[in-house]
């Protein structure tokens, strides 16, 4: 959860500059034409499993997981998508999706070392010796290098994007650019992704409403849930996307059952959407499968159904809504800010139960949506204000923020963890251990901070720890339970 404050598009400097990659530091080809002796890619790294870490020639510190899908030689070129977790999990995103890259062929490399909170000098340096790396071991087609993020990792996905660092496409989840306040001067795919109860929503629908403004070839998908890396079935459809954006730029051959694969699953989506009566995401699908295959397949259907669905009173009505609880959704998140720290505990537990009634009263599925990321919102303010108040000791004010925390958002892990954080400095080992075994079981996943902690092992008994250690270890793979 721990992720910048809602950036608006108004911000970014767009640049009507056509298609093209930069020469920035991370990951730049030579395009000098000087005749060079053929790369001496490594033979030994095993296909068709999760390296979790493998460390930089010359920087151990700086270091990557990696998969190569069974059918990967040395002597082709692969497309590679690079992974940025918001809290350098990068083999999480490569355990979830192998089965992704097993599939059509790409090489998929996460990385362990960027993650919220460092400067973007700090990242950019490691980064760059981390594609370096592993372009000087892995025959990448320079053409075809994407990036994907979630939440900090999204922004810093996107960073490399708009700074030119040769990245053709960006899936970005759950949150979008970052607050840069320069000319955007390459274009680049963008695939947005997002739930409906996420906090960034807003956000993604602004920036890609920006993106169909200044020519980007684009798509927003909204999921079903809060803030987290998407499931399978849906990164899977992003993949796919980028793919057949490559073939239409002539980047990679042309292959028509992919397109059929494309047209089925936006088929598929688009019919749940009308038959809930989501509109506006219906709209979105399908102006994105008109945007990508207009000059390259036939969507003439597909084109008929858009200028229908855009022209009903239904859609108009629901875009209008959108748009006016963007605004209201805006000023609620402003509000909580401004009084978090003048408030106590219990006026904000009365605020939750206000909020949570508004939600369950409200109209229609969208103000109720609205409610409840407005709700979880207030989740990710306790989580820095926990976060403080731990680095400055005071674990009282923790204390008073955690249950906020729990009250706004019970299924989160973060809470719990805070709270078994808490109990081990005072030297609480029964509740730490409970705390602990329970932010395990709600899906805490960042095994180095629960390792790192010296606390922990010295009040957890240590059968009590190796099993919550494995539980946070399957947890931090992705592994559903």
């Amino acid at each position: 959860m721990k992720t910048g404050l809602l950036l608006f598009l108004s911000i970014l400097c767009f640049s009507a500059c056509g298609a093209g990659h930069g020469n920035g530091a991370a990951g730049s080809a030579s395009d000098s034409g000087a005749v060079t002796r053929a790369p001496q890619f490594d033979r030994s790294l095993k296909v068709g499993k999760v390296w979790d870490s493998i460390a930089c020639t010359g920087a151990s510190d700086i270091s990557y997981a990696l998969y190569l899908p069974s059918g990967y030689t040395p002597d082709k070129k692969f497309p590679c998508l690079y992974f940025f977790d918001a809290h350098a999990r990068g083999s999480m995103p490569l355990h979830m999706y192998a089965k992704v890259a097993e599939k059509f062929g790409f090489v998929f490399i996460g990385c362990n070392t960027s993650k919220n909170g460092m400067t973007w000098e700090a990242n950019n340096a490691a980064i760059s010796k981390m594609m370096a790396d592993s372009r000087n071991r892995i025959n990448i087609d320079s053409s075809r290098i994407y990036a994907a993020g979630f939440s900090g990792g999204s922004r810093v996905a996107s960073t490399l994007a708009i700074k030119g660092n040769s990245i053709a496409g960006v899936i970005g989840c759950a949150a979008g650019f970052p607050n840069l306040q320069q000319p955007i001067t390459s274009k680049f795919d963008y695939f947005g992704m997002a739930g409906d109860y996420d906090f960034n929503l807003p956000e993604m629908e602004m920036l890609d409403a920006g993106l169909e403004q200044n020519g980007f070839v684009h798509q927003l998908l909204t999921l079903s849930g809060k803030h987290g890396w998407p499931k399978v079935p849906d990164f899977q459809l992003a993949v796919i996307w980028l793919q057949v954006s490559s073939m239409k730029k002539n980047l990679s051959a042309r292959n028509d059952s992919l397109i059929v694969q494309l047209r089925n699953e936006y088929k598929q989506r688009i019919a749940e959407e009308l038959a809930a009566g989501e509109w506006v995401k219906a709209q979105s699908l399908l102006s994105g499968l008109v945007r990508l295959l207009n000059g390259y397949a036939d969507c003439a259907a597909e084109q008929k159904q858009l200028t229908e669905l855009v022209a009903t009173r239904t859609f108009q009505n629901a875009a209008s809504v959108q748009e006016k609880l963007h605004v209201e959704e805006q000023n609620l998140q402003q509000e909580l800010m401004q009084e978090f720290a003048a408030r106590d505990e219990r006026w904000w537990i009365n605020k939750i139960d206000e909020l949570s009634d508004e939600m369950k009263h409200a109209p229609d599925l969208q103000e109720a949506q609205m409610y409840a990321r407005v709700i979880n919102y207030l989740g990710l303010i306790c989580y820095m204000a926990i976060d403080r108040a731990i680095t400055e000791g005071e674990l009282e004010r923790a204390k008073s923020c955690i249950a906020i925390f729990k009250k706004a958002d019970p299924d989160n892990p973060d809470w719990a963890y805070f709270s078994a954080v808490c109990f081990a400095k005072k030297g609480d080992g029964q509740a730490t251990t409970k705390a602990l075994k329970e932010a395990a079981r709600l899906g805490f996943s960042e095994i180095q901070l629960v390792q790192s902690n010296n606390d922990f092992s010295k009040l957890i008994p240590t059968e009590a720890l190796n099993i919550i250690y494995n539980t946070i270890k399957q947890n931090s793979m992705g592994v559903e339970r």
